[in-house]
């Protein structure tokens, strides 16, 4: 068995994603030595846009990555929720202008992939972040004073401090909690596709939610306006538990037709060949 030690004082973050990616870079900008392992064999996020609220982007403007993702993002001017039903609007919430001026930071729509790209490029460029890819987290022990972590391959990290952010089915997480994830009974449609290619409910400006019984849509455009993100999400009627066959296009199409005609042309917009089970991790007692 190999044996490979991060830099002394260090610590291992088990996950390489955006939130694992934010931790890192976090760390380092305090002074800590930070390596992070990724079990893909490349650093990279889900093709689908992300909702960046206030809190949010005021941290990534104190990590220094605000600027950068800007230059990619879309700045809406209102978030509209609208019924899925009667296509009428309910309300609409102003994010423009007046709202930065009062929260102090922007709310902005982008996709996960240029969020990933800049905190990635960040770690990359600090001197006392290290990241390698390829490591499969499979035993994860308590040292009292540190952590010891052993990945596939054979290779041991001995460490002052762990951090797990590797996603719903954490190995680290084992450390707290033998806890399962619960399934919500409700299913994810995405869709990412040229804005020429959107439908003629598409808005530029605006980020619009729709709202139905047991299901929700969610439209904006990400990439500097180029691309138009869609989210379609519905509780399943067949959920069985332990079963994977639930949630298919068909049910898709049974919910989301039975809808106004906005809600009903975005099916087109969708990715119909892959679905995301909605799964929930309980709060557990202690997180040390």
């Amino acid at each position: 068995m190999s044996r490979t030690t991060a830099q002394p004082s260090s610590l291992l973050i088990v996950g390489g994603g955006v939130g694992g990616l934010a931790c890192a870079l976090a760390v380092a900008q305090a002074g800590g030595r930070v390596h992070v392992l990724e079990q893909a064999p490349a650093f990279g996020e889900v093709v689908a846009g992300i909702q960046l609220g206030p809190n949010a982007t005021a941290v990534l403007d104190r990590l220094g990555v605000l600027e950068a993702l800007s230059q990619d993002a879309v700045f809406p001017n209102r978030v509209v929720l609208m019924d899925a039903v009667a296509e009428t609007p309910i309300t609409a919430l102003d994010v423009g202008a007046s709202f930065r001026e009062r929260y102090g930071h922007p709310y902005l729509v982008a996709h996960r992939v240029d969020l990933h790209r800049v905190l990635l490029d960040a770690c990359r460029a600090h001197a006392l972040i290290t990241l390698e890819t390829g490591k499969t987290v499979t035993a994860v022990e308590d040292l009292i004073d540190g952590a010891r972590v052993t990945c596939a391959d054979g290779s041991v990290y001995e460490v002052e401090a762990l951090v797990g952010a590797d996603g719903l089915w954490s190995t680290v997480r084992r450390l707290l909690s033998d806890d399962e994830p619960v399934c919500s009974r409700y299913v994810a449609y995405r869709g990412t596709l040229p804005m020429t290619q959107a439908t003629e409910h598409a808005e530029i400006d605006d980020v619009v939610m729709w709202a139905g019984p047991d299901m929700h849509l969610v439209q904006y455009p990400v990439r500097r306006g180029e691309l138009y993100n869609n989210v379609a999400v519905f509780k399943s009627p067949s959920y069985i538990e332990g079963s994977d066959d639930w949630g298919g296009p068909e049910e898709l199409d049974a919910c989301f037709g039975a809808l106004c005609r906005g809600v009903r042309d975005a099916r087109g917009m969708l990715l119909r060949h892959r679905l995301w089970p909605m799964f929930d991790a309980l709060p557990i007692g202690n997180w040390t």
